[in-house]
């Protein structure tokens, strides 16, 4: 497969006018939007002041995963902070889906962040892939999302069944063996090397089924072959995703790559030709 990357220029002006009819403004400067993620003339500024990308300006639509590339120091951390909430945006607006968790169906996650090195909770090996649910509501979305119409009784086996086809995607299936089943409760982030807690995070990913996914660097630990089986299957999950990372092997993956050049303001968008 030959892939090439031909830059493009969005007109600012249509932007707006597109995600007219899909936004409600909040009290700040986000925006909530159904199915996109947009970024409307946002500057990156550090809590330290200093500029590293200007006026940046692109729309992530379902199904268009985004690619964010630059070298070290140029931003894309960031992006993803800006993006999550963690910083205030100094000047422009973002939109983004808005997270509505159902306390009936146990459903809604819209965006869910994949961090380089995954949160492992205090609690079994099940709860490490359902977190942050309890198990009363997993057993719910469970319920809801892959056997509709089963009887309460078997909620339990529902659960742990979707999570099984879980690990053998992330093909850490063998851990139910080596620690002790389910129920095991271990300090996971010293049980588990980096890799298998990279490929905890994505289980945990597909587990929730959101809408679009941040994912930051979250699978450098892993080999190739099972970070492209990873991507696969949130594409085939239909998540969209905003990746962070420097492989290759990801780019197939991926419609669009913003690029930040410098750290120093200086960015461009480029649409992914396959």
């Amino acid at each position: 497969m030959q892939i090439t990357i031909a830059a493009v220029k969005i007109p600012l002006p249509l932007l707006g006018d597109s995600l007219n009819s899909k936004l409600s403004p909040s009290k700040n400067s986000e925006l909530y939007s159904k199915d996109v993620i947009s970024f409307m003339e946002v500057d990156i500024i550090t809590p330290a002041q200093k500029l590293l990308a200007r006026q940046l300006t692109f729309d992530i639509e379902q199904r268009k995963s985004l690619l964010l590339t630059g070298p070290n120091g140029s931003g894309k951390s960031s992006v993803f902070r800006v993006l999550r909430g963690l910083w205030p945006i100094a000047s422009g607006r973002i939109a983004k889906p808005l997270q509505r968790i159902s306390k009936e169906t146990g459903s809604g996650c819209a965006v869910f962040y994949v961090p380089q090195r995954p949160y492992t909770c205090l609690g079994t090996l099940r709860d490490q892939i359902i977190y942050p649910f309890s198990r009363d509501e997993a057993e719910v979305m469970a319920l809801h999302l892959y056997e509709k119409g089963k009887l309460s009784t078997e909620i339990t086996n529902i659960l742990d069944s979707c999570l099984k086809n879980i690990l053998e995607n992330v093909r850490l299936n063998y851990l139910l063996e080596r620690e002790g089943g389910w129920d095991a409760n271990m300090n996971w982030e010293d049980t588990l090397s980096l890799g298998e807690q990279q490929r905890l995070g994505m289980a945990r990913l597909f587990f929730h089924k959101p809408k679009f996914a941040i994912l930051d660097e979250c699978t450098n630990a892993t080999s190739v072959d099972v970070e492209e089986q990873l991507y696969r299957f949130a594409s085939d999950m239909g998540i969209t995703f905003v990746t962070s990372s420097q492989r290759p092997a990801l780019i197939p993956f991926h419609t669009l790559e913003l690029r930040l050049i410098d750290g120093e303001g200086h960015w461009e968008l480029r649409a992914i030709k396959q």
